[in-house]
Protein backbone atom coordinates (compact mmCIF):
# COMPACT_ATOMS: atom_id res chain seq x y z
CA UNK A 1 0.00 0.00 0.00
CA UNK A 2 1.72 3.15 -0.96
CA UNK A 3 1.82 6.05 1.43
CA UNK A 4 0.64 8.90 -0.94
CA UNK A 5 -2.78 9.13 -2.63
CA UNK A 6 -4.87 11.92 -3.79
CA UNK A 7 -8.15 13.15 -3.73
CA UNK A 8 -9.28 11.40 -6.80
CA UNK A 9 -7.25 8.53 -6.28
CA UNK A 10 -9.29 8.03 -3.05
CA UNK A 11 -12.30 8.51 -4.93
CA UNK A 12 -11.69 5.78 -7.23
CA UNK A 13 -11.17 3.87 -5.01
CA UNK A 14 -14.09 0.81 -4.08
CA UNK A 15 -15.18 1.27 -0.60
CA UNK A 16 -12.95 -1.61 0.93
CA UNK A 17 -9.76 -0.51 -0.47
CA UNK A 18 -10.77 3.33 1.19
CA UNK A 19 -11.12 1.43 4.26
CA UNK A 20 -7.69 -0.13 3.89
CA UNK A 21 -6.36 3.41 2.49
CA UNK A 22 -7.96 4.77 6.06
CA UNK A 23 -6.71 2.14 8.36
CA UNK A 24 -3.47 1.28 6.84
CA UNK A 25 -1.73 5.56 6.36
CA UNK A 26 -5.00 7.94 7.90
CA UNK A 27 -4.19 9.63 11.43
CA UNK A 28 -7.39 10.08 13.64
CA UNK A 29 -7.40 14.14 14.20
CA UNK A 30 -10.56 13.66 15.67
CA UNK A 31 -12.92 12.10 17.42
CA UNK A 32 -17.01 13.39 18.07
CA UNK A 33 -19.28 12.22 20.58
CA UNK A 34 -22.10 9.76 19.61
CA UNK A 35 -24.91 11.54 17.18
CA UNK A 36 -27.73 9.20 17.11
CA UNK A 37 -26.05 6.23 17.70
CA UNK A 38 -23.95 7.29 14.67
CA UNK A 39 -20.03 7.90 15.61
CA UNK A 40 -18.18 10.12 13.57
CA UNK A 41 -14.23 10.29 13.52
CA UNK A 42 -12.12 12.59 10.75
CA UNK A 43 -9.01 10.99 9.73
CA UNK A 44 -6.09 12.81 7.93
CA UNK A 45 -5.52 10.94 4.75
CA UNK A 46 -2.52 12.34 3.26
CA UNK A 47 -2.95 15.89 1.99
CA UNK A 48 -6.97 15.27 2.49
CA UNK A 49 -9.35 14.35 5.51
CA UNK A 50 -12.03 11.55 5.17
CA UNK A 51 -14.74 11.67 8.07
CA UNK A 52 -15.88 8.44 8.81
CA UNK A 53 -19.48 7.49 10.18
CA UNK A 54 -20.23 4.39 11.38
CA UNK A 55 -23.51 2.92 13.67
CA UNK A 56 -22.33 1.99 16.94
CA UNK A 57 -25.15 -0.17 17.42
CA UNK A 58 -24.02 -2.59 14.95
CA UNK A 59 -20.64 -2.78 13.57
CA UNK A 60 -21.99 -0.69 10.11
CA UNK A 61 -20.37 2.03 8.05
CA UNK A 62 -23.04 4.69 7.41
CA UNK A 63 -20.50 7.00 5.41
CA UNK A 64 -17.12 7.88 4.26
CA UNK A 65 -17.04 11.33 3.14
CA UNK A 66 -13.63 12.68 2.09
CA UNK A 67 -12.75 16.14 1.22
CA UNK A 68 -9.70 18.62 1.06
CA UNK A 69 -10.89 21.13 3.44
CA UNK A 70 -12.41 24.61 3.59
CA UNK A 71 -15.75 25.04 5.67
CA UNK A 72 -16.18 21.46 5.77
CA UNK A 73 -13.53 21.29 8.69
CA UNK A 74 -14.84 24.44 10.47
CA UNK A 75 -17.18 21.98 13.11
CA UNK A 76 -13.56 20.57 14.27
CA UNK A 77 -11.58 22.04 16.48
CA UNK A 78 -7.92 20.98 15.00
CA UNK A 79 -4.27 21.80 14.82
CA UNK A 80 -3.80 21.46 11.59
CA UNK A 81 -0.16 21.68 11.60
CA UNK A 82 -0.13 18.27 13.99
CA UNK A 83 -2.30 16.86 11.50
CA UNK A 84 0.23 16.40 8.88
Amino acid sequence: MPNRITLYEFKALPEQEQLNVIFTIGKIVEMNDKDNNEEKILYSVDRFFVEFHYSSENPEIKEIYPFEGGSLLDKYSIDLQRSF
